[in-house]
């Protein structure tokens, strides 16, 4: 994804999990986002997460959930570059952690 460094927008992260064979709704547990620079090794760090909130989309047959993170003024505010971006979502006892594209900031 490619936003305006002038954008205010959210970032949909996209999340999806099954437990024997059923798609779970992960919206009873919490959602953070992470932007780290796609060279940093490792996971990201526990300053890097910003608390996100859910999205569902109904108009699909299994619901789409996603994480999502308002950037820009008023929200996360990221300098221009390009970030590696992550989801954790936290449902007990699992907390779910994957690395889940990039996001560049022109």
């Amino acid at each position: 994804m490619i936003l305006a460094s002038t954008a205010v927008e959210f970032v949909r992260v996209p999340f999806a999990g099954k437990v024997a064979g059923v798609p779970v709704n992960p919206t009873s547990g919490a959602v953070d986002l992470a932007f780290i620079a796609p060279d940093a090794i490792g996971e990201p760090a526990g300053g890097d997460w910003k608390a996100a909130t859910w999205e569902t989309d109904a108009t699909q047959t299994p619901n789409l959930y996603y994480g999502r993170v308002l950037i820009g003024t008023g929200g996360t505010v990221l300098a221009a570059g390009t970030y590696g971006v992550w989801i954790r979502v936290t449902l007990a006892p699992e907390i779910i952690i994957r690395q889940s594209g990039q996001l560049t900031i022109i």
